[in-house]
């Protein structure tokens, strides 16, 4: 149970790292905007506990570690959790935010970085 609390916590931390400057960089470097790296993780814990770290668990009975496949996974499986986010949120907004880069750009680095983050301790595992 430890090493999910560890995937999901590292994954938190870097997601909030990779958003946080990526928002730096987008509002043409405001200071301010630093603070995000700090805030963003305590937001993606949620969407990370209820989507991830179950897929996570179900994934594990059959280790792959760096599967293109599990990738492919949680990359959709974000698309979704981010679509009924979004849903929650602002219903009427939801079809429009859909059509911009940002959704598939959440979408794809939420993916990216807890796949990379279980892969690793999956190959730890594994040793």
């Amino acid at each position: 149970m430890a090493i999910y609390g560890l995937t999901l916590a590292l994954s938190c931390i870097t997601y909030g790292i990779i958003i946080g400057f990526y928002g730096f960089v987008y509002s043409n470097f405001e200071p301010w905007m630093l603070i995000t790296i700090f805030i963003i993780p305590l937001y993606a814990f949620i969407p990370y506990t209820i989507f991830a770290v179950p897929l996570q668990i179900l994934l594990r009975k059959k280790v792959k570690k760096f599967s293109v496949q599990y990738l492919l996974i949680y990359i959709v499986v974000a698309l979704i959790a981010l679509f009924l986010f979004s849903l929650a949120s602002d219903p009427s907004y939801v079809l429009s935010e859909v059509k911009h880069v940002s959704f598939y750009y959440l979408s794809f680095v939420a993916a990216a970085v807890y796949w990379f983050w279980d892969s690793v301790f999956i190959k730890n595992q594994i040793k």
